[in-house]
């Protein structure tokens, strides 16, 4: 091969003295012809390195451990011998199979005549890994989620390195915040609990884990969970810290949230039942102990149904957040107003006086101002709201009652005042207590009876004006286990309240059809009246329930006739009517029960599907010598005939008033004068005595 101008000549060496520099060098170190690719020679370090035995690494050409292509091999070897390149990288193959990255530095020598390429190796492979690791060390803080400072170790922590996370988080970049100490990243915020857990962290050399509020480039504050840790060498040394920065806003928002959400209404921004309880209960243990005495209020908006119903849930809501602001307006600011739930407030009134007498005293010009507070006119949406409300009353302190004790007594004193008529207000006696325990174990016996079958139907006789019996109502009748009879004046009230009417009614219904049926069967046309309360009519399934009964006992419908009240009118009297309609058109009558006791206009007379009305007993009771309400009896009796419908007067108890009720044109009557409600079975039988002489099959 031709030498090129200006390349260097193969260096010549004696022989002896290159033998002796090649086999004491401690490198790895080859001997390669420049022509062929032999391996001439290799040094103990060579043999050492790739595995072979001296002979047989001598036996292979250089491509045999180059993972190289030979012709690529051979292109370097030209090159190597006219001097144009002297550093290569390469990776060899070594016995094992194992592939081991090296720097190659190689000259080109003669020797005795002969063009040798003089190949020392190093091991790079340590190296290589090293920089992989440190490579995919950084590729793995820059693909974290949190942001990452690692700072030096002096006493100023100089800030070495920061990740994208840090840089997207904070709005700074690396060379803007290099060599500075992080706590710039708190701006004015200096006496966080957080930032002294740090610096005593660092004084120690230890981890930490801290929250931190920080500061972003724009000026905008942020909350950062910060775990912070040392960084040591093999011996121990401190070299570095590496800080973790957690963004925790949107937790630490959540969190917030939820503290509100926990102690504060989210409709009127003002304290719920938990905050009040715990207010009441840091009041409740000052009050026993200074002897001061304060008041709670427990506050029901009269009218807020009907707003709610007929204007809409936003109506209301506006409504509701309007009272609240005029409650917080209108308290002292020791004092405190919560929404307990709907409509019902509390007001929580501490240290008004020194007794309990004097504290009923100054309540009484509270109680004219707040009166005041609720009573004026709302407006929303153009309208005008005109609220009142039930209120009930406890003093505190009281011995061996607790704060939710106290909120239960004022629960009930409202309940009271609400029973007596609404916009009033009540205060708390123990007897009221007593009641609600009466109550509470009432309900649950009444749950008891109807799982046993423990009612009972009553039936209670009405005769036409010669005195006949032409029928009678059902009546329920509660035959306690262990206390008898029971008053329905007793529990029917409670069975109103909790909704248990609505399965005693259908029990009513079915069982008086049953009766009916008995009656037909025997072919005696008896009529029987079933009370219906406002709980069952308002059922959206009722007319087919009805229906479903008449169906399955097969009885004649027109010897049916439900009574229901003028209440049931009050709620949604167009809905009413239209079911009153439908259950009409299966042939059952009705009737207005204690008619002239409610408050419904007098037309609906004209527009509902009536066959008759019932005169309340409490008019008929001093006929005819009270004038007031032999008028009113008078006047009843003209409407209906007016109307063609037909009247039973309730309650006679004495002849004078049946002879009065004649005389003015009354058709049918019921009361103590022809009998008083007995066990149905045994009317049905007197009923049945006309007929064949024989009781008619069981039905």
């Amino acid at each position: 091969m031709k030498q090129p101008k200006n390349s260097p000549p193969p260096m010549q060496f004696d022989a002896q003295h290159f033998r002796v520099l090649f086999e004491k060098s401690g490198e790895i170190t080859l001997l390669i012809d420049a022509q062929s690719g032999d391996i001439v020679d290799c040094n103990e370090a060579a043999v050492e390195f790739y595995g072979y035995s001296a002979a047989k690494l001598k036996s292979l050409q250089i491509w045999d451990i180059n993972t190289l292509p030979e012709e690529t091999v051979r292109q370097l070897l030209r090159q190597l011998v006219v001097g144009s390149r002297t550093n290569f990288e390469f990776k060899y193959r070594l016995s094992s199979g194992e592939i081991r990255d090296v720097g190659v530095y190689s000259i080109a020598l003669e020797i005795a005549g002969r063009k040798i390429i003089y190949s020392v190796v190093h091991d790079q492979t340590q190296i290589k890994t090293a920089q992989a690791g440190v490579i995919l060390f950084r590729r793995v803080l820059e693909c974290y989620i949190n942001g990452i400072i690692i700072t030096d170790a002096t006493p100023d922590t100089r800030i070495l390195y920061v990740n994208s996370a840090f840089e997207r988080l904070t709005g700074y970049t690396l060379a803007e915040v290099r060599g500075k100490n992080p706590r710039f990243l708190q701006g004015q915020e200096h006496n966080q609990t957080g930032r002294e857990e740090i610096r005593a962290a660092i004084k120690e050399q230890r981890a930490v884990r801290t929250i931190l509020k920080n500061f972003r480039k724009d000026g905008t504050a942020y909350w950062c969970e910060v775990g912070i840790s040392p960084v040591r060498d093999q011996s121990g040394n401190l070299v570095s810290w590496v800080g973790n920065y957690n963004d925790i806003t949107a937790r630490r928002e959540a969190e917030k949230k939820l503290e509100y959400l926990a102690f504060f209404d989210a409709l009127t921004d003002i304290p719920n039942r938990q905050l009040i309880l715990d207010r009441l209960d840091r009041h409740l243990t000052t009050a026993r102990r200074t002897g001061d005495h304060g008041a709670l209020l427990f506050l029901d908006l009269d009218q807020f149904k009907h707003v709610n119903d007929v204007q809409g849930h936003e109506a209301g809501n506006e409504l509701l957040r309007t009272m609240a602001r005029r409650l917080q307006g209108f308290l002292r600011e020791s004092d405190t107003v919560g929404r307990i739930s709907g409509d019902e407030f509390i007001l929580l009134l501490p240290n008004i006086a020194t007794t309990a007498e004097r504290t009923v005293e100054q309540l009484q010009v509270v109680l004219r101002r707040l009166n005041d507070v609720i009573s004026e006119p709302i407006k929303i949406d153009h309208s005008k709201y005109n609220l009142t409300a039930s209120i009930g009353i406890t003093i505190f302190p009281q011995q061996n009652v607790t704060a939710a004790d106290l909120i239960t007594q004022a629960d009930i004193a409202m309940h009271r005042a609400k029973e007596s008529g609404r916009n009033t207000c009540c205060y708390f006696e123990p007897v009221m207590q007593e009641h609600i325990k009466e109550t509470t174990v009432l309900v649950h016996d009444l749950h008891e009876a109807l799982a046993r079958s423990d009612f009972r139907v009553f039936l209670q006789p009405q005769v036409d004006v010669s005195g006949k019996l032409i029928g009678a109502e059902a009546l329920i009748r509660w035959q306690h286990r262990q206390g008898g009879l029971i008053s329905p004046a007793k529990f029917i009230p409670v069975a109103e309240d909790t909704g248990l009417i609505v399965p005693m009614g259908e029990f009513m219904l079915r069982e008086a059809c049953c009766m009916l049926r008995k009656l037909e069967l025997a072919g005696a046309a008896f009529r029987l009246s079933v009370n219906v309360s406002l709980r069952q009519f308002q059922l959206a399934v009722f007319p087919e329930r009805v229906k479903q009964i008449i169906t399955t006992t097969e009885i004649n419908p027109a010897h049916l006739t439900l009574e229901i009240t003028e209440s049931v009118l009050l709620h949604d009297a167009k809905a009413a009517t239209a079911k009153m309609r439908d259950i009409s058109q299966l042939g059952i009558g009705f009737s207005i029960d204690d008619f002239g006791t409610g408050y419904s206009s007098l037309g609906y007379l004209k527009n509902l599907p009536l066959k008759e009305l019932k005169i309340d007993r409490s008019f008929i009771q001093d006929v005819p010598g009270n004038p007031n309400d032999t008028a009113l009896v008078e006047a009843i009796l003209a409407i209906a005939h007016h109307h063609d419908l037909r009247v039973v007067a309730e309650g006679i108890e004495t002849a004078e008033q049946f002879d009065f009720l004649k005389s003015r044109g009354c058709p049918l009557f019921q009361g103590y004068l022809f009998g008083r409600p007995v066990p149905a079975a045994e009317l049905v039988d007197k009923m049945l005595l006309p007929y064949s002489g024989t009781k008619a099959p069981a039905v």
